[in-house]
């Protein structure tokens, strides 16, 4: 709080301690692409591009969260951590390059920036994909219990009618529901 009096609007990162000097590296890398992505997104006025890299950014910081809170699920993100999160940042930096050229744009520099920004959503989409894997099998083990304790709940006749009929046989007076 201090902080923020003295030097506004500055982020300072916190150095991440996974116990994993290769895997801290590799978080703090990410996290400076997340960075660099921010950055270029102040410099895009295309609103429907800059709502795709809000999501991405969105989702790379839960992956980041995710992998500081458990370093052991690093094999998952291998794929995010090696090419889609630095694909993303170099198709960015080479279409916020184009975007600040100051001739009018050619055809081909058209398509190209075409091409980056039919291409956001589907990056938007791997990133998501990436964070919804890292809680697949947390999911499937939760449905699982769940399913479990439902037919636990049935099998020893605690449903909700079950229930309601036992409350009813009780403001009768015990007398059984015909």
């Amino acid at each position: 709080v201090l902080a923020s009096k003295f030097l506004p609007g500055r982020v300072v990162e916190i150095p991440v301690s996974t116990g994993d000097e290769a895997l801290d590296a590799q978080i703090a890398q990410g996290r400076a692409l997340l960075n660099s992505l921010r950055e270029k997104r102040g410099q895009i006025a295309n609103v429907a591009a800059r709502a795709q890299l809000d999501r991405m950014i969105k989702a790379g910081e839960a992956i980041f969260d995710a992998l500081v809170q458990q370093p052991a699920r690093a094999n998952q993100l291998r794929k995010f951590l090696n090419y889609y999160l630095p694909t993303a940042e170099d198709l960015l930096e080479s279409y916020v390059q184009i975007l600040q050229l100051p001739a009018t744009p050619s055809e081909n520099v058209k398509k190209v920036c075409d091409s980056v920004e039919n291409a956001l959503p589907l990056m938007a989409d791997a990133f998501e994909k990436q964070l919804d894997s890292l809680y697949g099998a947390d999911a499937l083990d939760i449905t699982a219990d769940v399913e479990v304790l439902k037919t636990m709940i049935e099998r020893e006749g605690l449903t909700k009618e079950r229930v309601f009929n036992l409350i009813d046989e009780d403001a009768r007076g015990g007398d059984p529901q015909p």
